[in-house]
């Protein structure tokens, strides 16, 4: 496994890695606000962080990174359509 660590040049403000802001997921487990849990992006566990508490079975959707934890996806739900 290959891992990166150092910062990317460009503002912060656009400095998401390898993660597609825009993409959903569906999470295994429920997430508390503002507390750090667990959630599956491209078949790995991740840490993942969001304002509102998700609930298991829910779809989110990728809003960024955490600034201060870069392998933190910061969430958000999105309601199925």
């Amino acid at each position: 496994m290959r891992v990166f660590v150092g910062r990317s040049e460009g503002p912060e403000s656009e400095d998401t890695g390898n993660v597609p802001v825009g993409a959903r997921i569906t999470l295994d487990q429920d997430l508390e606000a503002g507390r750090v849990g667990r959630v599956r992006f491209r078949g790995a566990m991740w840490d993942a962080v969001s304002e509102d508490s998700i609930h298991a079975g829910s779809d989110a959707e990728i809003t960024g990174v955490d600034r201060d934890n870069r392998s933190c996806l910061k969430i958000k739900v999105v309601t199925r359509v």
